[in-house]
C-alpha cells in the first residue's frame, strides 16, 4: 500500500474545529467511494480507529500524536487547514452561543450538565463589549477555557495519553516550539480564508477535477456577531490565541510557498 496518486491516492484529514473543516470534509468525500471513506473518526474506539487501514479518505478530530499512531498513517498523505485565530476563536463562540437560541433548545437540553453551563455563561455576554469577554475567559473552568485557547496549537501538540501534554491544562513552555515541528511535518497544509485554493491544490494532488467553489458547510452559528477587527476585542482576545497567532502565519507561509504542489 502506497499514498499514491489517481485512485490510489490517500488522504487523512486532521479536522481543528471551526476551520471550515466540514465544508472541505464535504468537498473532497465525492472523490472517493463510499466504502473507501471514514469521516469523523473521533467516534470510533482505539481499535476501529486503527483499522481503517483499507480507507483512502479519512478525517476526524484528532490530535497530530494520535494520528501518528495508526498503523497506516505512514501510507496517507496528511492535511490540516488553518484558520486566522481571532476569526477561529469568535466562530467558536458563537458556536457555541448557538445553543441559546430557541431553535436549538433539544440540542441544548442534550449537552452535557457542564457543557450547558459553559453556554449559559456565554448568554450573559455582549460580544460588542470587550469587559464582558475578559470577565468569560477569566471565570470558565480551566477544562472549558483550554477547549478555546490556542485550539490549533493543541491539536499539532497535545496527547491525552502523556503527563504535561494534556489537552485540558495550561499548554507547557515548550508547546509551540513541537507544533511548529508538527506543522512542517504535514504533507499538505490548508487556509481556511483560501479554501478554495485549498481544494484546488489537493485536487491537483490527487488527480481529480477541481470544482469551481468548495461547498460551505456547518455554517450555521449564533445570529450575534463578534468584531474581531475591533482592537479593544482583540486585545482581550490576544491570550487565548498568542500561540495560534505564530503558528497560523508559519501555516501562511508554508502554503504560500508549497502552492498546488505542496504534496507531490
Amino acid at each position: 500500500m502506497t499514498r499514491g496518486d489517481g485512485e490510489n491516492f490517500r488522504l487523512f484529514f486532521l479536522h481543528i474545529p471551526k476551520t471550515a473543516g466540514t465544508s472541505f470534509v464535504d468537498t473532497v468525500r465525492p472523490w472517493f467511494e463510499q466504502e473507501r471513506a471514514a469521516n469523523y473518526i473521533e467516534g470510533l474506539d482505539a481499535g476501529a480507529q486503527a483499522g481503517l487501514g483499507d480507507k483512502h479518505f479519512i478525517s476526524g478530530h484528532l490530535f497530530f500524536t494520535q494520528i501518528h499512531r495508526l498503523p497506516y498513517i505512514a501510507h496517507c498523505r496528511l492535511i490540516s487547514i488553518f484558520r486566522d485565530p481571532y476569526a477561529r476563536l469568535a466562530s467558536h463562540l458563537r458556536y457555541m452561543d448557538r445553543y441559546n437560541q430557541p431553535e436549538y433548545a433539544t440540542a441544548y437540553n442534550a449537552l452535557r450538565e457542564d457543557l450547558r453551563q459553559v453556554v449559559q455563561d456565554i448568554a450573559a455576554v455582549d460580544f460588542q463589549r470587550p469587559e464582558d469577554l475578559e470577565r468569560l475567559f477569566a471565570t470558565l473552568a480551566p477544562w472549558a477555557r483550554s477547549a478555546f485557547e490556542n485550539c490549533q496549537t493543541r491539536f499539532l501538540f497535545c496527547d491525552p495519553t502523556v503527563t504535561g501534554a494534556s489537552p485540558y491544562e495550561d499548554l507547557p513552555d515548550h508547546a509551540l516550539d513541537i507544533a511548529l515541528e508538527h506543522l512542517e511535518a504535514l504533507d499538505m497544509i490548508g487556509i481556511s480564508e483560501q479554501l478554495d485554493d485549498t481544494v484546488a491544490a489537493v485536487a491537483t494532488s490527487c488527480g481529480r477535477p477541481c470544482p469551481p467553489r468548495a461547498a460551505r458547510s456547518n455554517t450555521a452559528s449564533s445570529d450575534r456577531q463578534i468584531d474581531v477587527a475591533d482592537p479593544r476585542i482583540r486585545g482581550v482576545m490576544a491570550p487565548l490565541v498568542n500561540q495560534d497567532e505564530r503558528l497560523y502565519a508559519r501555516a501562511k507561509a508554508l502554503f504560500a510557498l508549497r502552492g498546488v504542489n505542496q504534496a507531490a
